[in-house]
């Protein structure tokens, strides 16, 4: 069996959390299951599994890429900046012109998520750690 490149992983990866993302969108966090993700993306049952176990798995993922994306460019935003003044005035438009255009976009789903998740043991662990990690930043 040839060996699968990291890179290979990672765009797989990649692919399947870009339809992982459109369908929570589309269909709402708690009503998209493994089945919808796996048609959606083309792949067989364990060509998703293989990378994900579950849904909160993907939305974890999902997630803690927009995290990253966005401390990037807000610490961007900062270097660029010759004051926090105007640095906060750039972000202020970043956001509000990525949140016109994706109307109400993952936000929706991130929101869905939190509300619905908060009496279950699991995901209340993972909001919590979120938050707390967040905080202390």
């Amino acid at each position: 069996m040839p060996k699968v490149s990291e890179d290979y992983k990672e765009k797989r990866k990649t692919e399947i959390l870009d339809v992982a993302r459109k369908v929570f969108i589309e269909k709402g966090f708690e009503f998209t299951t493994m089945t919808d993700i796996v048609e959606a993306s083309g792949l067989s049952r364990g060509g998703v599994y293989k990378y994900f176990s579950s849904t909160d798995e993907m939305f974890w993922a999902i997630t803690d890429e927009h995290d990253r994306r966005y401390e990037e460019k807000i610490n961007k935003l900062l270097d660029e900046s010759d004051t926090a003044w105007n640095a906060l005035m750039l972000f202020l438009n970043y956001s509000e012109s990525t949140i016109l255009e994706s109307r109400l976009g993952f936000g929706i789903v991130q929101y869905e998520y939190a509300v619905n998740s908060c009496r279950k043991k699991d995901r209340s662990q993972y909001l919590t750690t979120r938050f707390n990690g967040v905080v202390k930043k």
